[in-house]
């Protein structure tokens, strides 16, 4: 923990920490930018509504006039980004995409999760990663808050069981090959969400959503990669009309494997 602090290496821990007992040992870090939100999280829980985390911001947002929600809620989220992104809010630029910044999924994670347990509203990790900007988010957050939003677009945040299992940042109507990305051992389909930028138009990124991941960080994940492999080849069915093709790292690679054999049964079967 001392290297870490002091010396920031590559290597990342994970450790239930007392940190108002290490900001104590290590004064500085209660003004690092990375660090000063952990080591003073007693005093800025107690130090006003918006900042205690227990539902207070949300119930000043409601509370307040929609001017006033919109510069409240912007204040906040720049401040979240900021801790987060290991920075301070002034460098952050609210008409910039938040994806600008370097924020990888684990960060957008973390900011679904403050959203969440903040303001009381569910916005998916997927929308984080596909780069709007503060003021963007902070426009969709306040309308799913107050429910000023369409019923289109409500109804469009209702996702089947396709959209919740493969994720196409952009669909295509009659693609040439559909390219199904299996992310590795703990990693989201968000990691594939601009792929679709570098390649041709007509060949469409299918990234695969396992529950347990990102946005289905609350669903309970598959401990038998055989049940896992049937769901997977139910659930994309319907997108087998047109070849296809399998990108995979690490444990992903595993199941594409077992998930292309399950496949080919299938069709020795029926065939």
């Amino acid at each position: 923990m001392e290297q870490m602090l002091l010396n920031n290496p590559v290597q990342r821990v994970a450790t239930d920490s007392d940190w108002e007992m290490i900001g104590s040992f290590f004064p500085h870090s209660a003004k690092s930018s990375r660090f000063a939100h952990l080591v003073n999280e007693k005093l800025l829980s107690s130090g006003g509504r918006a900042a205690a985390g227990d539902g207070a911001l949300k119930a000043t947002l409601l509370e307040s006039n929609p001017l006033e929600q919109n510069a409240i809620l912007l204040d906040q989220l720049k401040e979240t980004f900021g801790r987060v992104l290991g920075t301070t809010s002034e460098k952050l630029s609210v008409v910039e995409p938040v994806t600008k910044y370097g924020l990888d999924s684990l960060m957008a994670n973390q900011i679904r999760n403050w959203i969440q347990s903040n303001v009381g509203v569910d916005y998916s990790m997927m929308k984080i990663m596909r780069g709007p900007s503060m003021e963007e988010m902070t426009i969709q957050i306040l309308e799913q808050l107050t429910g000023a939003g369409s019923a289109e677009s409500v109804q469009g945040e209702i996702k089947s069981e396709l959209d919740k299992w493969i994720v196409r940042s952009k669909k295509i109507s009659n693609p040439r090959l559909r390219l199904f990305c299996l992310p590795y051992f703990a990693g989201g389909a968000s990691i594939f969400s601009a792929w679709h930028d570098f390649l041709p138009d007509d060949i469409e990124v299918c990234a695969v959503q396992f529950p347990g991941r990102e946005e289905r960080g609350d669903e309970k994940p598959f401990d038998d990669v055989t049940k896992l492999v049937e769901k997977l080849a139910e659930v994309m069915e319907p997108l087998l009309t047109t070849p296809c093709a399998f990108y995979s790292h690490s444990s992903g690679a595993g199941i594409a494997l077992e998930l292309s054999r399950h496949l080919r049964k299938i069709r020795c079967k029926s065939g």
